[in-house]
């Protein structure tokens, strides 16, 4: 009986082992998985990164070329409203004579 109780001990001690190997390797996979997601991880966002600041400068660009446009079109609205009043001032003015 002695020898019985034993040999009990020292199967669930074995099984206890297994599975707990059996966790550390899942545990290890996982870990090499997460690892390699955080890698493709970090190179999207390295890649987003370079895009956004890709934009951004095609946006600077942008405003940059818009800001000349309106410039210009205040510049001929004003030159517009010049004419048009000069027009309409030696217009009317051999009129009052």
């Amino acid at each position: 009986m002695h020898t019985l109780i034993d040999l009990t001990g020292f199967g669930v001690l074995a099984f206890v082992s297994c599975v707990c190997g059996m966790i550390v390797v899942h545990l290890r996979a996982r870990g090499e998985l997460v690892a390699a997601r955080g890698a493709q991880f970090d190179a999207g966002g390295a890649k987003l990164e370079q895009l956004i600041a890709e934009r951004t400068r095609k946006l600077r660009e942008k405003v940059v070329e818009l800001e000349k446009a309106r410039a210009a079109a205040v510049e001929a609205s004003t030159a517009k409203s010049r004419f048009l009043a000069t027009m309409s001032h030696e217009l009317r003015t051999p009129l009052n004579a």
